[in-house]
């Protein structure tokens, strides 16, 4: 039974006392005597322990809500704070631990993962066709000559320049 079904059964025993044990002086229970009006303190006691609790619980609830948010907020703080105590005293474990961090961890490649990762970049520039700057700079474009009009027409031959304009003529 939940918190509050159990408050509202307290709440309906209180207004039950109030309503059919008036003529009652004394009743004992679990070999203590109660009065009417110590039923109902006893009740009213429990209903307001059950509404502590509640209150409690909601607190708790908020509390945990503005921390996760206060942590979100100042995360980038943290990360930069870190990022920057990790540069400043990298190789001095004992300095890192006490500021309760451990040195970064150097990645270690094998020599195959390496010859892998070389034969795939290698295929990789073949595919494409991809040429480094010294390679670029070997490559030499050629021109070839404009064919002379077959007619002998008045027209002078214009070249044309691909990817440009026609040259002007004087």
């Amino acid at each position: 039974m939940n918190r509050a079904t159990q408050q509202d059964l307290y709440r309906k025993i209180v207004l039950a006392i109030g309503k059919y044990l008036t003529g009652v002086t004394q009743v004992t229970l679990a070999g203590t005597s109660f009065t009417p009006a110590q039923l109902v303190s006893f009740y009213t006691n429990l209903i307001a322990l059950a509404d502590a609790a509640t209150a409690a619980k909601a607190a708790l609830i908020s509390a945990v809500k503005a921390n996760d948010a206060g942590q979100a907020q100042s995360k980038a703080v943290q990360d930069a704070f870190k990022s920057f105590i990790l540069g400043m005293f990298a190789g001095q474990v004992g300095t890192l631990a006490d500021f309760t961090f451990s040195p970064r961890k150097v990645a270690t490649v094998d020599a195959a993962t390496k010859a892998e990762a070389v034969t795939k970049m290698l295929a990789t520039r073949a595919a494409r066709h991809t040429l480094g700057k010294n390679q670029k700079k070997d490559v030499k474009g050629t021109v070839t000559p404009p064919e002379a009009p077959s007619t002998g027409g008045a027209a002078p031959a214009v070249p044309v320049v691909p990817g440009g304009s026609t040259p002007k003529t004087a």
